[in-house]
């Protein structure tokens, strides 16, 4: 069967979008401002099926879409850090992921309404037994995974974009994050004669949003308003560049998921954005022609520890143990795999207005008076989860109230982790390490698990052959979950995930 093309992948994503009831979707306000959204969705395309998961995200000017550094330490793993569409759609492809790994481990008294659909299978997830050290579960072989963004993602990758749109072609200046005096940051450096990386090194005092458009293959915080308080969550284009080196899984559900064959093969955008940062890609995400910024990770292999072999080179990926499992390539868990741009002739209904350059031959249908960024995310996806979240919280809720907690937060996802280990320990004692990594004291306890060493070696080598100066944004990893309430919530949300796909 032959690929899909980028349009029908596309497609899939804007149909599930187009079925969502009227109070996901942004409007047209009393005063005639018409709401716009950016919209992500991952697609995973099979040999007779393909299926969305559809995470949608937009801000109103008032609201916050990434958390500033300075409220981090105050969350306790309640609050959504980073809303851009991209990322929830990530958070919203593990979520989905761990669901699949339950829902294998103990089916639901009800069959899924998706079972009977040949375009929703019920699940992509194979559960092993054995004791080679390697996770329990792995996503089923012939399936390819693509994710569609209906604007560029931000960062490195769409600075083009930045420096199209603008009158005046200086770069602005970058303003430090909280707590570190204006005086103290760097000046931006001279702007480069061609598209190759500069000397401006990231720091927590210079990692720009959109300041300093003139400096290209550098890392870039999420942009905002001058007068927002700063935030040190990286770009979207700085997070799937890693990811196409730790796959896409998190770090809970690589406790549970072999990151093999979870990796992005296309990003798919409209043609009018490509057509224009096609360099901004080849840049950011580039690397296994020998060129872009993460060509210095050489061939496709990845470390999984600091030993060397004969040749002084770093050894591969693998797994905890030497016992073979099914092929070689299940042992070598980590390798780079880029993502391929693909542009689509579609266009989303609700984009932003200015996201298409002057020149776009096909300007969106309706150009009222104002337009403005809904403040509303939606997220969704076939597990049951669709949720309306404004600040990173339950739309309706406020940020203090625990039931205003999104099924994709750290300590709800962390619950469903537990859980899932627990079902994992019914079954086996092979895998009785992944409960004990989950049954800690904190979230930073969890992050420092043994069984994710590999995984930290891989990002802390990217981190310093390609993605250098990252600043990691901590602060909320002090949590943790009260043991007698961690089943109880979970099974909670299991329920109102039952009850929403009924």
């Amino acid at each position: 069967m032959a690929p899909a093309s980028a349009d029908n992948i596309a497609q899939a994503v804007l149909t599930k979008f187009d079925a969502l009831p009227p109070k996901r979707k942004p409007t047209v306000r009393g005063n005639g401002i018409v709401e716009w959204v950016p919209l992500s969705g991952i697609v995973a395309e099979c040999t007779s099926y393909r299926y969305p998961f559809i995470v949608l995200y937009a801000v109103q000017y008032q609201c916050l879409k990434c958390l500033p550094q300075t409220r981090i330490a105050t969350l306790q793993g309640r609050i959504l850090h980073d809303s851009h569409a991209e990322i929830l759609a990530l958070r919203g492809f593990n979520h989905y992921l761990l669901t699949c790994c339950h829902s294998l481990l103990d089916p639901p008294a009800s069959p899924s309404p998706y079972a009977s659909d040949p375009e929703e299978p019920p699940n992509i997830i194979t559960y092993h037994h054995g004791t080679d050290g390697l996770p329990p579960f792995k996503i089923k072989e012939g399936i390819c995974l693509h994710l569609y963004t209906s604007e560029a993602p931000c960062g490195d990758s769409s600075m083009e974009l930045v420096m199209a749109a603008q009158e005046d072609s200086t770069p602005w200046p970058s303003s430090p994050p909280p707590g570190l005096p204006p005086q103290e940051t760097p000046a931006p450096p001279p702007a480069p004669s061609s598209g190759a990386p500069n000397s401006l090194e990231p720091t927590p005092r210079n990692l720009p949003g959109r300041a300093n458009f003139s400096s290209l293959s550098v890392l870039r915080r999420k942009p905002s308003r001058a007068d927002a308080p700063p935030t040190l969550s990286k770009s979207c284009s700085d997070k799937l560049s890693l990811k196409q080196c730790t796959s896409l899984l998190s770090s809970l559900t690589s406790l549970f998921i072999r990151p093999t064959n979870v990796y992005l093969a296309s990003i798919i955008i409209p043609q009018v954005q490509l057509d224009v940062c096609a360099p901004g890609f080849a840049r950011a995400f580039g690397g296994a022609e020998g060129e872009g910024r993460m060509a210095p990770l050489g061939g496709r292999r990845l470390p999984s520890s600091e030993t060397k072999n004969g040749t002084g080179d770093s050894t591969s990926v693998r797994g905890a143990s030497d016992d073979n499992y099914g092929s070689n390539s299940d042992k070598e868990l980590y390798s780079f795999h880029p993502m391929h741009p693909r542009g689509i002739s579609l266009s989303f209904q609700y984009r932003r207005p200015a996201s298409l350059p002057s020149s776009s031959p096909s300007p969106p249908p309706c150009t009222p008076a104002k337009h403005s960024p809904s403040n509303l995310s939606t997220l969704w996806n076939p597990a049951g989860l669709n949720e309306g979240l404004i600040n990173g919280v339950l739309q309706g809720r406020k940020p203090t109230d625990p039931k205003g907690m999104s099924a994709l937060c750290r300590q709800r996802m962390w619950e469903l982790a537990r859980e899932v280990a627990s079902l994992i320990a019914l079954r086996s004692h092979a895998h009785g390490s992944i409960g004990d990594a989950l049954k800690v004291s904190t979230y930073e306890e969890v992050k420092q698990s043994s069984l994710l060493s590999a995984r930290r070696v891989v990002v802390a080598k990217v981190r310093e052959k390609a993605l250098k100066g990252w600043v990691r944004n901590l602060g909320d990893e002090k949590f943790g979950l009260d043991g007698d309430t961690v089943e109880a919530g979970a099974r909670k949300d299991a329920g109102r995930r039952l009850q929403q796909t009924s």
